[in-house]
């Protein structure tokens, strides 16, 4: 999750501090983690996807159900 914990608020107050930083990322880290290779693995609403694309063109589009998206950003 990026900047945000929404409905999942319960749980991720729950979590370790340790696991809450490497799931629940802000935008920084987010960039940064996408730069360090590898591949991330994420869900977005369709309203993100375009600007996405435009930051990480090869982005590959996984599955959608026309709201949310899951998607593959290629390190």
């Amino acid at each position: 999750m990026i900047d945000s914990s929404g409905e999942l608020e319960f749980g991720f107050n729950h979590l370790r501090s340790e696991e809450r930083r490497r799931y629940y990322l802000s935008h920084e880290e987010f960039n940064q983690r996408r730069k360090e290779g590898g591949g991330i693995y994420c869900v977005t609403r369709h309203r993100n996807v375009k600007e996405l694309k435009i930051t990480v063109p090869t982005l590959e589009v996984l599955w959608n159900n026309g709201e949310f998206y899951l998607l593959r950003l290629p390190g």
